[in-house]
């Protein structure tokens, strides 16, 4: 039986502009049970129906995959978003983050931080001191 494992990867559009995306490692035997559950993530999708769905995969062969522990998930209670920004500024500041860069974070998170004031397909990357962004594509991110 073959027990490689892939790369899986979805991606969801709407007139041209993402609206949905996933990535998962998986063995063969869960290739076509997980290229199922993306597309129907896909075809659910709050932001709506896409007009395409591109879903690929690779082998990883020869390629070292490291197993991680998952950062610990909690919940705060808030009144409302601003007193939400304020526990996320906190706690970002806690766990290093100047408070300028924390600040400009929140700020991206919650404007848009694509070029186009909307969302990005990836993610972004920050100078925990500065704010400044490192991506070298603010519309895709990595």
């Amino acid at each position: 039986m073959n027990d490689r494992l892939y790369s899986l990867r979805m991606r969801a559009s709407q007139g041209g502009k993402h609206i949905s995306g996933a990535e998962k490692i998986v063995r063969f035997s869960r290739v076509s049970g997980a290229a199922h559950e993306m597309v129907d993530r896909a075809m659910r999708h709050e932001r709506g129906l896409p007009d395409s769905v591109t879903l690929s995969f690779d082998p990883l062969d020869g390629k070292e995959i490291i197993n991680l522990t998952a950062l610990p998930v909690s919940s705060i209670a808030a009144r409302d978003t601003v007193e939400a920004r304020k526990h996320a500024a906190i706690l970002l500041a806690d766990s290093g983050v100047a408070e300028c860069a924390a600040h400009r974070a929140i700020f991206l998170i919650t404007s848009g931080p694509a070029p186009d004031g909307g969302t990005m397909r990836g993610a972004m990357i920050l100078d925990a001191v500065t704010g400044e962004r490192l991506e070298p594509d603010r519309a895709k991110g990595v």
